[in-house]
């Protein structure tokens, strides 16, 4: 199964709430694509007619709760024409848990192609929600921020700012290089800057550097530190003739952060969040999942 992990602890109290809402449009614009309504199905799940689209959502709120006074649980199944089916799942949850991890609240998203089989050139991508909602509830993980807009970096100086964020182990996609003499060429890079980062959003940040900054950063790093490996790759190096084609770019760097955005470990206070929610797959929805039609769209629960 090919998947892709976003995960941000953010001050944001309002984290859960804008995160229930966000989801919750999400699916409404996916509902109406599919031409049908989404009724009710019990009280935890709505899915339109045959099962081709469903939401299912649980809510935890109780002020007094020592732990977790807050949590929200969202599970998206969208089944497209030509037999793609994504599954989307999303939670967020706030509480002493998670202030003694250092956040007012973590929001964790998990995309997961079910069919067509991995390997067949299907990959998941960042959805439509996720810069919008860190636009509002912007956070870090690992101590790196991530944000929905690109982090400008000049300089000496800026260029170890960058190496500084690389000393914390998590992915950079570093765009740029280009010199203070051609300002036009630098607002077309800055340009197709902001599409990568709404590609690679809640994965990396993405830092704009100039030429200045981009020589210092390849001097502090070891030899062939800025070669990328999938997987493996600290820094993804994007200079202005790939950006020259944004959507090329994007689909470069989100191809170099997808292997290594899945092993990225939850916070433990994930569990007792869970704990709050119920069961982690509603019944009503593998019910529903299972009405489509299994030789057009092959799934296994």
């Amino acid at each position: 199964m090919d998947a892709l992990r976003m995960l941000w602890g953010t001050p944001h109290d309002e984290a859960v709430d804008l995160t229930d809402l966000a989801v919750v449009d999400h699916a409404e614009e996916l509902g109406r694509r599919h031409v049908s309504s989404l009724p009710e199905v019990g009280s935890r799940v709505r899915a339109s007619d045959g099962g081709r689209f469903v939401l299912a959502r649980d809510r935890h709120d109780d002020a007094d709760d020592p732990e977790v006074d807050a949590a929200v649980r969202l599970d998206v199944v969208d089944t497209r024409d030509d037999g793609r089916r994504t599954r989307t799942r999303v939670r967020s949850w706030r509480g002493a848990a998670t202030r003694v991890e250092g956040a007012r609240a973590w929001v964790l998203v998990d995309v997961e192609v079910l069919a067509p089989r991995a390997g067949d050139g299907t990959a998941p991508a960042v959805p439509d929600f996720v810069p919008w909602l860190l636009a509002r509830v912007p956070g870090s993980c690992g101590g790196v921020p991530l944000t929905a807009t690109v982090l400008r970096r000049t300089g000496a100086a800026g260029g170890a700012a960058v190496r500084a964020l690389l000393d914390r182990h998590r992915p950079v996609v570093v765009i740029g290089g280009v010199g203070p003499d051609d300002p036009g060429r630098w607002r077309r890079v800055e340009t197709a800057a902001h599409q990568v980062a709404r590609a690679v959003a809640g994965l990396a940040p993405v830092v704009l550097v100039d030429a200045e900054a981009a020589d210092a950063l390849g001097r502090a790093l070891p030899p062939g530190g800025m070669r990328v490996w999938p997987g493996d790759g600290r820094v993804v190096p994007l200079g202005p003739d790939e950006v020259a084609r944004p959507t090329a770019a994007a689909r470069t760097a989100l191809e170099v952060l997808r292997p290594g955005s899945s092993r990225v470990p939850a916070p433990s206070s994930l569990r007792p969040a869970l704990d709050r929610l119920g069961p982690q797959v509603p019944d009503e929805l593998v019910e529903k999942m299972a009405e489509v039609p299994r030789d057009r769209y092959p799934f296994d629960p």
